[in-house]
């Protein structure tokens, strides 16, 4: 999970596992501060799935504007296969009258094709808000840089 701020936050002020909200360990196992050389790597591997569309400059994350476009292109098409089938289920498919596996790995697709509930989490500082990834980029000012600041290890 990374803290992401507009403004630079001091350390002594970074996020702690004693923000997160209680609707995040219904499935995580716990939480903790990294150290120094896991955040790097945290970072790193951060910057590493967001590819050339994520600039680091030290502490700091710089986000291309065409983002959105590249990242979301894919799960956009999950999430639209997984939305028309949806729509073309009857209603007691629907309902759970008919018993239908297919249909509830849609609807659990969809969700999924668009935000990844076991990867990487955002908190946005400035509005207090522990965020999926892909939830964070749909909301985030991709013309600022954001100060990378409290880091932290968890497990789901």
């Amino acid at each position: 999970m990374f803290e992401l701020s507009e403004r630079p936050v001091p350390a002594g002020r970074w996020i702690t596992p004693g923000y997160l909200p209680d609707w995040f360990f219904s499935g995580a196992d716990y939480a903790e501060r990294m150290s120094c050389a896991e955040r790097e790597g945290s970072i790193a591997a951060l910057v590493d799935c967001l590819g050339g569309d994520c600039i680091r400059q030290g502490g700091c994350l710089t986000f291309a504007p065409v983002l959105r476009a590249r990242y979301f292109r894919e799960r956009y098409r999950c999430c639209h296969a997984a939305a028309q089938m949806l729509a073309n289920a009857e209603y007691e498919v629907f309902s759970g009258i008919t018993p239908a596996p297919a249909f509830l790995r849609a609807l659990h697709g969809l969700r999924e094709s668009y935000e990844d509930r076991h990867g990487f989490y955002i908190y946005q500082a400035a509005r207090n808000a522990l965020l999926p990834l892909d939830r964070g980029l749909m909301s985030a000012h991709l013309s600022l840089p954001y100060d990378v600041c409290g880091t932290i290890h968890y497990h789901y």
